[in-house]
């Protein structure tokens, strides 16, 4: 696990997703075909490690949808990646 990383504000964020941890969920259950990842959740303050989790979603076939509504103009976030399947920044309210 990382330590967290440094808001623009100076505030830190919780990198406390493991992705070991989530990739051996996943891969538990060959039928999974598709992962909804949320890159930052801002109630739990969590940041989910993106890359790595969508790379293994590559390699195991899967699909992958990210809702960056959270990240844009905060993370350093690249959804041109041939990771990443699909990438949202809309909001509903």
């Amino acid at each position: 696990m990382a330590d967290g990383q440094h808001q623009p504000d100076g505030e830190r964020t919780s990198t406390d997703v493991n992705p070991k941890v989530v990739v051996a969920a996943l891969r538990r259950d060959p039928a999974i075909r598709l992962q909804v990842l949320v890159h930052h959740e801002t109630t739990t303050r969590l940041l989910a490690p993106l890359r790595e989790l969508c790379r293994v979603a590559v390699d195991d076939g899967e699909t992958t949808v990210v809702n960056a509504i959270s990240s844009v103009g905060a993370h350093r976030l690249d959804l041109s990646s041939r990771a990443v399947t699909s990438g949202s920044v809309i909001s509903t309210i």
